[in-house]
């Protein structure tokens, strides 16, 4: 039997019951802060929750935070993603940010991929900023991330909170 850990996050007068149980999303058009509250939630995330933040643009840092840069060496390196996927799932207390800056939409959808693929969380906080770069609908041609969608939609079994945030809710995929 999994133990499920009851987390509340609470940031000012605002409080989400049951974090790591929770798949919250945000839409709303360009620099309505959607990036900036999920900051505020990752950074304001209780000390023991391991939070994960997936950042396309390359553009957040949060105090605390380790910056990994996901390189294009990096995302045509299968092998190695599947060894650092496998790495993540044994690492306990972690904040980090996967910075995608400069890379392809296809070059960050094999990356991510590749990586849930070997990567197993639990009781952790997963952030994914401008989620259509990692799992595009109908209306966006790219390559589509089918591992992101599994985890989105089962991992909260796994004590998972994920919060996805997009300006172009109609390019992303209706499964997210």
């Amino acid at each position: 039997n999994k133990e499920m850990k009851e987390q509340t996050q609470t940031v000012g007068e605002m409080s989400i019951d049951n974090v790591t149980q929770r798949t919250v999303a945000m839409s709303g058009r360009k620099s309505r802060g959607k990036s900036t509250i999920m900051k505020l939630l990752a950074y304001s995330a209780p000390v023991d929750l391991p939070c994960y933040v997936f950042d396309p643009l390359g553009k957040i840092t949060i105090d605390g935070f380790e910056v990994l840069n996901v390189t294009k060496k990096v995302c045509m390196d299968e092998v190695n993603i599947g060894k650092i996927a496998v790495n993540f799932s044994q690492i306990k207390q972690t904040k980090i940010i996967f910075s995608y800056k400069g890379l392809l939409q296809s070059e960050i959808a094999t990356f991510t991929n590749k990586f849930f693929e070997g990567w197993h969380p639990r009781d952790c906080l997963i952030f994914i900023d401008e989620i259509q770069e990692i799992t595009p609908g109908n209306l966006m041609h790219g390559q589509y991330s089918p591992e992101v969608e599994r985890h989105i939609r089962h991992d909260r079994n796994d004590n998972v909170g994920f919060f996805v945030a997009t300006q172009r809710p109609s390019f992303c995929s209706l499964n997210v």
